[in-house]
């Protein structure tokens, strides 16, 4: 009988109450934070996702501009354009349009600048 009383007043005691509020407490901050630790690593794990994928599309697109770029008819008209370069033999005319510039320059900035003419430069620097 005494034994089943001291167990009754340890199980009422205020202190072991505290014991176990406390024990509560600290077990459910421990469970938010777990939570919110597995919510940040899913959305970071969706974002990482989402990159894969815009990496896999851009790579797949790089891969098409490669074996394009790889073709030799690809390779010699960009020779030709971009470093004006010509095979031996071949002659190279430009089409000038109503105010003497080329066509193909007419549409490249720098490319118009070098072939206006000294006083249509000047004309522009003054008046525009």
């Amino acid at each position: 009988m005494s034994e089943i009383f001291f167990w009754q007043r340890i199980i009422r005691s205020p202190i072991l109450t505290i014991i176990l509020l406390t024990i509560v407490i600290f077990l459910g901050l421990s469970l938010y934070k777990n939570i919110m630790i597995k919510q940040e690593l899913v959305s970071a794990l969706e974002r990482i996702r989402q990159d894969i994928t815009e990496l896999n599309k851009k790579n797949t697109e790089l891969e098409k501009y490669l074996k394009f770029s790889s073709n030799q008819d690809f390779q010699e008209k960009e020779i030709k354009e971009i470093l004006n370069l010509k095979r031996p033999g071949e002659n190279v005319y430009s089409i000038l349009n109503k105010d003497g510039l080329s066509l193909e320059a007419s549409s490249d900035k720098d490319i118009y600048e070098i072939t206006k003419s000294n006083p249509k430069k000047w004309l522009e620097y003054f008046f525009k």
